[in-house]
């Protein structure tokens, strides 16, 4: 006869069994599950490991899976991808303080920060980069320059730079250190009008933008210009908060429209708006947030926009981050439409005023538009 105690073993051990078959089976519906549902992502997936050339890391198949998109906007970013990334939404970051953009003729420095190694070894807007530590930077990309450039406080970096105009190469030894991203830049022109430039939408824009708005209106202007030249975007909440002191109060900043296709609409709230003649310089760089407020400015006609057709970025993007491994996503989930619900995407925003050919040649905006824009306030 059993005893009570080899009952409940049985018991015990016959619970065990069932739950271990139970989950063997749950385990493997979900596998095959995840199977049916995803075929050739895990037929890629695992061919590739078992077979490709060389060993295959995940971040190349997580990028290849946000290329896939074919969305150049939705992108993964390493940590370090990630880390460099966020400098440029930054206020302050380490390195030499100067902007670099890409074209077909390499890679130009178009801003340098005051108080920064740069300004101080006399490096100028126009120039452009050839080597970083003596390495070319012919084949690489932008990100790669711009990480070579930057680095630990108090290290020094070479660049080899060439100034077109002189058509001189001058290697430089500079020595990094924390550089202020001053964003916005203003003055007030000859003939009583204000010039501020807005140069991106990062953190504390908005405020040195209230700022140097309010220095430049108690001067009692009589126009103003707002130059977004070369803006590429940013943050939208810089944006908003920016709009509040252009548009009227509770204006439509832009409509949204994501994966449902319904129609989302952002608006500005109170504001208090300059009340002045406006106009807007913009150009083929000025892109994503930068159209986003110059497309609102030019169908609520509050001013006029002049220059060239914008860049013809139309979509929003969410950052998710990964928080075990500081790896991130960087994916497009809304588009948006102008307060006339204009979709300018890979169209860009044509201006009221056409003005080709929007050289950066002396500070403060003292160049040919700006003169030209000058004119037509006259």
């Amino acid at each position: 006869m059993k005893t009570w105690k080899t009952i409940v073993v049985a018991c015990v051990i016959g619970i065990l069994l069932i739950g271990t078959a139970f989950y063997g089976g749950f385990r493997f519906a979900l596998v095959q599950y995840d199977l049916a549902e995803l075929p050739a992502t895990r037929f890629a997936l695992s061919t590739v490991r078992n077979y490709f050339i060389r060993p295959v890391e995940d971040s190349m198949i997580a990028k290849g899976i946000l290329s896939a998109t074919q969305d150049p906007y939705s992108v993964f970013f390493t940590k370090e991808e990630f880390e460099a990334f966020e400098i440029q939404l930054a206020e302050s970051y380490v390195g030499i303080g100067i902007m670099i953009t890409q074209s077909e003729e390499g890679f130009e420095i178009t801003k340098v920060f005051p108080d920064s190694p740069a300004n101080d070894a006399k490096i100028r807007s126009g120039m452009m980069i050839r080597e970083v530590n003596a390495e070319s930077v012919k084949g690489h990309d932008l990100d790669w320059v711009a990480s070579k450039v930057r680095g630990p406080e108090n290290t020094s970096v070479k660049i080899t730079v060439y100034t077109p105009d002189t058509k001189q190469e001058n290697e430089i030894e500079l020595i990094r250190k924390k550089v202020k991203l001053q964003t916005v830049a203003s003055k007030m022109l000859d003939n009583d009008v204000a010039y501020i430039a807005i140069h991106s939408f990062s953190h504390g824009t908005a405020q040195d933008f209230a700022i140097q708005l309010d220095q430049l209106l108690a001067g009692k202007p009589k126009a103003m210009i707002l130059d977004l030249r070369d803006n590429t975007g940013g943050l939208l909440d810089e944006t908003i908060s920016i709009a509040q002191r252009i548009l009227p109060s509770h204006s439509v900043l832009f409509y949204t429209k994501g994966r449902d296709n319904q129609l989302g609409e952002q608006t500005i709230g109170e504001s208090i708006p300059i009340n002045i003649p406006l106009y807007v310089i913009v150009n083929q760089n000025s892109a994503s947030a930068s159209e986003v407020l110059a497309g609102a400015i030019q169908d609520l006609k509050v001013g006029k926009l002049v220059g060239e057709k914008t860049y013809g970025k139309a979509s929003i993007q969410k950052v998710f981050p990964n928080m075990l491994t500081g790896d991130c996503i960087k994916l497009t989930v809304q588009t948006y439409l102008t307060p006339n619900k204009q979709d300018i995407m890979e169209k860009g925003i044509t201006p009221d005023i056409l003005y080709e050919k929007l050289e950066w040649s002396k500070p403060f905006g003292q160049d040919p538009v700006v003169l030209f824009v000058l004119e037509k306030i006259q």
